[in-house]
């Protein structure tokens, strides 16, 4: 049985990738990261749990990278948003799922080359 901590986390991921709102889909996207990073950190989790949170997190943050990668649309502060998240930011997790994935490297690739003139240095 699915501990409620494991729940809670997939129901957060499931709700970031559900939502089509670019907007909505960020603030989902924090919540479930945040409680991912949380649940992880936290050294009384159970390994077993941790391990199916990391597999919960990579795959749900591959299929909503998709989504985000291939947004027709989106605003300048969305943009911002999602680099503060998962490039600026990242949690340790993270950075090991990009480093070690061609896919998701490429992905957040193309994600900054096509709205990087939002960026002004």
């Amino acid at each position: 049985m699915e501990s409620d901590d494991l729940k809670e986390i997939r129901d957060l991921f499931e709700q970031a990738e559900r939502e089509e709102d670019l907007d909505v889909k960020l603030a989902a996207l924090r919540d479930a990261i945040s409680t991912f990073a949380s649940f992880t950190a936290d050294s009384s989790s159970d390994a077993g749990d941790v391990a199916i949170a990391k597999n919960l997190h990579d795959t749900y943050l591959r299929r909503i990278t998709k989504q985000i990668t291939s947004a027709k649309k989106m605003n300048s502060s969305t943009f911002y948003g999602y680099l503060s998240l998962l490039l600026f930011k990242p949690n340790f997790h993270t950075k090991q799922l990009l480093s070690n994935d061609p896919d998701m490297s490429d992905a957040y690739a193309k994600l900054w080359e096509r709205y990087q003139g939002f960026v002004r240095l």
